[in-house]
């Protein structure tokens, strides 16, 4: 399976153990366990805050799924978990 990986920062929450490069190793060694595909490019988004889908980076990875560039969505939503979305499924892995 293509996996993309969105992470964010939002500048109300602390980064400590959440900065954009440890969400990314998470969900890395996630695909790594699962055996999916690492799709590049990443989706970062740093000092966006989820109270708007109006995020650039949130809005090119929709676009890119859309397109099928990946098959799943892998965000890590707490420090121990984590989220795989598959687009236009009702399928949610955690």
């Amino acid at each position: 399976m293509r996996a993309a990986i969105y992470t964010r920062v939002s500048t109300e929450e602390p980064t400590e153990g959440r900065s954009l490069d440890a969400q990314k190793d998470e969900c890395v060694s996630l695909l790594k366990r699962r055996g999916w595909q690492y799709m590049e490019p990443d989706y970062l988004e740093p000092g966006r805050s989820l109270k708007t889908d109006l995020r650039p980076v949130f809005q090119r990875m929709i676009r890119d799924a859309e397109l099928r560039r990946f098959d799943v969505i892998v965000v890590q939503i707490e420090r121990t978990r984590m989220l795989c979305l598959i687009p236009k499924t009702p399928k949610v892995y955690t």
